[in-house]
């Protein structure tokens, strides 16, 4: 973690064009990240993206990193999406999502995870309730992740990029080798 009192703030702004769908993207985004005391740190981060006559996103989340013993430290995330589909349209298709993360991370070469995904506008048939869990272990220049459960699926995105995903039930193991 951090020295005492360090704080980051930062912005960025991704504009850009869809090539499928022709359009501009306009995506801002803010954050902080701070220690609010010894061994707790807080990350605050909200972004709004919009394809003019397309769609428009917009996202928060918290997180908070509290240092459990040496080398080790809980994780709570908290995320919300509200995604607008053809906000030009008589019948606007809204797409809202609310997930929670708790990770636990015992070295800096292993952790534990849970997932909990809650879309209250899926159609029943879809599914409402998404659990998940997740490993990852790192040891040199391999690291391994496995992956159990289920993922709602829907637009999702990182570090300014939005893309289609699968909705998802099973498991996986994938492992990455640096060199």
């Amino acid at each position: 973690m951090g020295e005492e009192g360090t704080t980051v703030l930062g912005t960025s702004y991704l504009h850009g064009q869809d090539r499928e769908l022709k359009t501009p993207v306009h995506h801002p985004v803010a954050f902080s990240k701070f220690k609010i005391m010894s061994g707790v740190e807080l990350e605050l981060k909200g972004g709004y993206r919009w394809m003019p006559e397309k769609n428009n996103l917009a996202h928060a989340s918290v997180k908070t990193k509290v240092k459990t013993a040496k080398g080790q430290y809980v994780e709570l995330e908290l995320r919300k999406q509200n995604l607008n589909q053809a906000i030009t349209s008589p019948i606007p298709i809204r797409e809202e999502r609310n997930v929670a993360r708790l990770t636990y991370t015992f070295s800096e070469r292993f952790n534990l995870g849970v997932g909990y995904e809650h879309m209250p506008t899926n159609l029943p048939e879809l599914g409402n309730h998404f659990m998940n869990g997740s490993a990852t272990y790192s040891s040199g220049m391999l690291v391994a992740r496995g992956f159990i459960g289920q993922t709602s699926g829907g637009t999702q995105c990182s570090s300014g990029v939005c893309r289609q995903v699968p909705p998802y039930t099973g498991a996986y193991l994938e492992t990455t080798l640096s060199f």
